[in-house]
């Protein structure tokens, strides 16, 4: 068990070193300025985000489906007519987003 518990540990702290390696930022706003534009071949991106990416513009990585962009298309055009918080986790380097959520 404590073996186990160790093992946990190292993984966590790995991820998080290379969380922070990588350029890992957190965005959490309320998302009125946002633009979501959908372009020809399914990609989205976000504009105007208060990402430190230029044009506070992000994306979604190529392995990303359909279902997460649609997800996170619900996501953000609920916080925005209800004004709730939404989360987005993005790599500094290439403004590629790693996940997102809605908070409570």
């Amino acid at each position: 068990m404590k073996y186990c518990k160790f093992l946990m540990l190292v993984v966590f702290l790995l991820n998080t070193k290379f969380a922070l390696a990588a350029g890992l930022s957190t965005l959490e706003v309320i998302p009125t300025s946002w633009k979501l534009e959908d372009y020809m071949g399914g990609q989205v991106f976000v504009w105007f985000s208060e990402s430190s990416c230029v044009n506070g513009q992000l994306q979604f990585p190529a392995h990303a489906t359909s279902e997460d962009k649609n997800r996170f298309w619900s996501v953000v055009m609920t916080a925005k007519i209800s004004k709730r918080k939404v989360f987005v986790n993005y790599f500094n380097d290439g403004c590629v987003i790693k996940s997102f959520g809605m908070h409570n």
